[in-house]
């Protein structure tokens, strides 16, 4: 068996099962460096849409390697002339092209020069084949004249049909594994996109639990009634506990986009390192850990609601990237080359001061603005105590039923208690007591509840200053504007639930220095 048969056959041996680009090209230079003496192996795939040959695997030695062009071998696409490639695909066994040959017959100019300067003085160009289709060309690069030599040309043909067999595998098995890897990442968009559906159908009718009928409630239903059909970004405002979050489905299950998702992202919840890949998505390889593509939560809410609670927690590179994806309407995953456009309402949700953190630099005021588009303000439970009974009610019998207990009711001391409580923690802090109430009650009434006694009406607390009566009626009307959200005048405003005439209004504010920027300091 002649060097080059036993080549072939080893070729053959190698390469029967090799399913990898890089193990390839590190059998194919190490067998044919050998043989040839060549310095460089180099792959390049026809690409029909542009009609241009893509660069698909490069292996070389260091004269090659080490140049500064060297990246020039790896551009986006190479152009070589109808001669050359009419050459190329006419002869089995490939053709051998001086390098002055090879740069009057190609138009690649960048390369040429890099290829002068390292000193390439031949080529073998061998093509590539999948069955009867011609779909690349396999280069030899050598920096001696007369390595390949016409007597080995039979030979070599049986090397590019090694080559055609082994590629076609190759590309098959890469086409397969991007297929699973793409039925993957739709597995698990599905399975993320059912997460949030099945916690959609649990809290589709949870906007009920906006309980009360207090005037501050009511103001709350007439803004979601305004702001539910329209697209604009709601920034909803109040305490910790006083249920921004049902506020947000409540406009979403009121909204067109009802039968889409909303999806929620906590910015207090995520370290800084995650919240963008959480919101914006990442490409695999794009950061350390970045082992597979992954969409973010603009587009898992793309036609429906994404609702951003604790906003003020953002930090200021972020909030940069959030005002452009709400600005422009698209977003780039992070390593991403591509804008991806994204139709989605956005609602915020804060318990901080956010004009407050405007004016102290920590949060952006082109930001703030664009959130501010409609905000609305929830009441604490100390605002609008006459909804604590129906509250009270509504979670006694959630929890009689999850566990099982016949309880119906508080007695009379209870409830007097419950109404003399100043709750710091709103109406979560009341579903903490009723829940733990609920479990520990011996009958249908509950007798006792374990309320914090500092809070409770009666224990001495620190007096306040006792203010003028300017003052109160200023911080009065104050009040009134932020329940109303700044509405003078109108169904709603502050002139209606003040019960007094609009001028009169107008005139105490002037009177009294209110502007509308201090409504929502």
């Amino acid at each position: 068996m002649s060097t080059l048969e036993a080549v072939t056959q080893f070729l053959h041996d190698d390469l029967r099962f090799v399913r990898e680009k890089e193990v390839f090209l590190q059998i194919m230079r190490r067998r044919l460096a050998g043989l040839f003496g060549e310095h460089g192996v180099f792959i390049s795939l026809y690409q029909a849409d542009t009609d241009s040959f893509v660069p698909y695997g490069l292996v070389a030695d260091s004269p090659i390697t080490e140049h500064p062009d060297y990246e020039h071998l790896l551009r986006p696409a190479y152009s070589f002339s109808e001669e050359l490639i009419k050459k190329i695909f006419s002869t089995p066994e490939g053709i051998v092209c001086s390098f002055e040959e090879a740069v009057s017959l190609s138009s690649v100019r960048g390369v040429t020069d890099f290829q002068r300067e390292v000193g390439v003085r031949e080529f073998l160009f061998l093509p590539i084949y999948k069955g009867a289709d011609a779909i690349g060309i396999f280069t030899l690069v050598s920096m001696a004249a007369g390595t390949f030599v016409a007597e080995e040309r039979v030979l070599l043909e049986g090397i590019a049909r090694e080559i055609s067999v082994t590629l076609s595998n190759i590309l098959a098995w890469e086409t397969i594994e991007r297929k699973n890897q793409l039925l993957e990442r739709y597995k698990r968009q599905l399975e993320e996109e059912n997460y949030y559906l099945q916690e959609q159908i649990k809290t589709h009718d949870r906007y009920q639990e906006l309980i009360g009928t207090s005037p501050g409630m009511q103001q709350i239903y007439q803004l979601i009634s305004e702001v539910a059909f329209t697209s604009s970004t709601v920034l909803i405002l109040g305490e910790t506990g006083t249920g921004k979050e049902l506020v947000a489905r409540a406009i979403h299950q009121a909204s067109p986009r009802k039968d889409k998702r909303m999806v929620k992202v906590n910015c207090s919840a995520l370290p800084v390192s995650l919240i963008e890949s959480e919101l914006f998505g990442h490409e695999r390889g794009s950061f350390t850990g970045a082992t597979e593509q992954r969409i973010g939560k603009f587009e898992l809410a793309n036609n429906g609601t994404l609702f951003l609670d604790e906003i003020g927690e953002l930090s200021a590179d972020l909030q940069v990237k959030l005002l452009r994806a709400i600005q422009e309407k698209e977003i780039e995953r992070i390593g991403g080359k591509t804008t991806i456009k994204v139709n989605v309402r956005i609602v915020t949700a804060t318990n901080r001061d956010l004009y407050r953190e405007v004016q102290e630099g920590r949060f952006r005021s082109d930001l703030y603005y664009r959130l501010h588009v409609f905000p609305m303000t929830i009441p604490p439970l100390r605002e609008r105590k006459e909804d604590i009974p129906a509250l009270v009610g509504h979670f006694i019998q959630r929890y009689a039923r999850n566990t099982g207990k016949q309880v119906t009711s508080v007695s009379k001391k209870v409830m007097e208690e419950l109404m003399g409580y100043d709750w710091p923690g709103n109406i979560r802090e009341l579903e903490h007591l009723v829940e733990r109430s609920v479990i520990l009650a011996k009958g249908s009434v509950i007798k006792d509840m374990h309320i914090p006694l500092g809070e409770r009406k009666g224990v001495e607390k620190v007096e306040k200053p006792v203010r003028t009566l300017v003052e109160n009626e200023r911080e009065h009307i104050l009040w009134a504007l932020r329940k109303c959200n700044g509405k003078v005048f109108g169904h709603g405003g502050a002139a209606e639930l003040l019960d007094v005439h609009v001028s009169t209004l107008n005139s105490k504010m002037r009177k009294l220095g209110i502007k509308k920027e201090q409504v929502f300091k």
